[in-house]
């Protein structure tokens, strides 16, 4: 059984224009189809299944991205024509390029940033023109194409989980991060489906609280060798289940 959503960035929508979008057209859209089998797995993590989705996604995209910025020509003038990305992504590509990539791929958006702000030098009123050079969660590509994936992602995963074999392998794992609870809920139409994984949310939080007072007391009693593995980790689950990853949730 698979799930697809229809789409909701078209390439127009991920690249900004329409002459661009026909340069890109292999561009995921956020609306691929999500194998159950594919969540199965993603429901052995430790940490939070959506997060590890977008996080493998993520990579995957500024991994290509990051070698074709360097090697393709009309990439970095494409990134320097649409102003790049919000201060997020923007770090999470530095993170994967090596610093001769990021200086060939960041060039042509200098020399745009160059020939805006001397042009906004002489305006009586820069300040409108300023905030179009900043990217944030509405304007930035990534941004946007992290949503529509997650999106897609979420909408699969209520379908999965409001099946028999779904509510099973879901009560058998860890659940989601809050934050992706908060996006599942309204995907659930049966009132039972929505109670189940609330309550089973307050399970894993109950058991969690259990986890770090006995990682608190074995760590500063000095029996640390004694750690089960749910205390070991209990510390890295809550910030995950509090907030989702670094990459993983959408800013």
């Amino acid at each position: 059984m698979t799930y697809k959503q229809p789409a909701i960035n078209n390439a127009f929508d991920f690249w900004g224009t329409a002459a661009m979008a026909t340069q890109h057209n292999n561009e995921p859209d956020g609306g691929e189809t999500v194998p159950v089998g594919q969540i199965k797995r993603n429901l052995n993590t430790r940490g939070c299944p959506a997060c590890d989705f977008l996080d493998r996604k993520i990579f995957d995209m500024f991994s290509s991205l990051q070698y074709r910025l360097c090697t393709v020509p009309s990439e970095s003038q494409l990134l320097g024509a649409t102003l790049g990305f919000c201060a997020r992504h923007t770090w999470q590509l530095a993170a994967v390029a090596s610093p001769r990539g990021a200086a060939l791929a960041w060039t042509p958006l200098l020399v745009k940033l160059k020939d805006a702000l001397s042009a906004m030098a002489s305006a009586a009123d820069p300040g409108a023109a300023m905030g179009a050079l900043v990217h944030n969660r509405a304007t930035c590509r990534i941004c946007r194409q992290q949503l529509g994936w997650e999106r897609n992602y979420v909408a699969a995963f209520a379908v999965f989980v409001g099946s028999p074999d779904g509510r099973a392998v879901y009560g058998a794992s860890q659940g989601v991060c809050l934050p992706h609870l908060a996006l599942l809920l309204p995907c659930l139409p049966a009132p039972d489906d929505r109670q189940f994984v609330l309550e089973h949310a307050a399970r894993f939080f109950a058991r969690l609280t259990d986890d770090l007072a006995g990682f608190d007391t074995k760590y500063d009693a000095l029996r640390r060798d004694q750690l089960s593995a749910d205390e070991r980790d209990a510390y890295w689950r809550m910030i995950i289940h509090l907030a989702g990853s670094r990459r993983g949730c959408s800013p």
